[in-house]
């Protein structure tokens, strides 16, 4: 019975620890989540924005069109590799069935 007890010491003194570790004033810095009001976090996403520097017109355009490029290079790629191991594998086959 001793020894229930002083387990159930032991884990009650590790949840205290680590309650009063997650109480500490520096859990911001540590990438704890804080609950603030919902008008201070509004400002704060409202703050962030403001320091993002946006695309111009010409840049998302510009990527988009690089994407395409990319995007048809690597499907022809990816069909010619099809042909080539289709052509390979009919190849074993007909050996293999004479």
């Amino acid at each position: 019975m001793d020894k229930v007890q002083e387990r159930s010491d032991k884990n009650t003194e590790k949840e205290n620890g680590i309650l009063s570790w997650l109480a500490e004033d520096d859990a911001p810095e540590i990438g704890i989540a804080v609950k603030e009001p919902l008008p201070e976090y509004a400002k704060g996403v409202v703050f962030e924005f403001k320091k993002i520097t946006w695309p111009t017109r010409d840049q998302v355009t510009q990527e988009f069109i690089n994407v395409i490029i990319i995007v048809a290079i690597i499907s022809v790629m990816v069909y010619l590799f099809d042909l080539g191991f289709d052509n390979i594998f009919t190849l074993f086959k007909g050996a293999l069935a004479k």
